[in-house]
């Protein structure tokens, strides 16, 4: 499953910005920022690969460069 978080922002804003780019992973907002404090997200994005344990295992700071990368991320986590 993804989810976008959003650190930061007016709901307006997100709600917008989904609605325009047609996107269908949940948003959430992290208003006052402590989300990304306690999950030490210093950039975005940031991506989170977590484990079907709820474990994260792998971190991807920065945007992907392509779909292929996206699959080396998964499949360096795949069991």
């Amino acid at each position: 499953m993804a989810l976008k978080i959003d650190i930061r922002e007016a709901a307006d804003t997100i709600r917008d910005y989904v609605e325009d780019n047609n996107m269908s992973i949940p948003a959430l907002l992290d208003s006052n920022g402590n989300v990304s404090i306690s999950y030490g997200v210093f950039g975005v994005p940031t991506t989170f690969f977590i484990d079907e344990n709820g474990i994260i295992k792998r971190v991807k700071y920065g945007p992907f460069k392509s779909a292929g990368e996206i699959e080396n991320y998964l499949e360096s986590i795949m069991p």
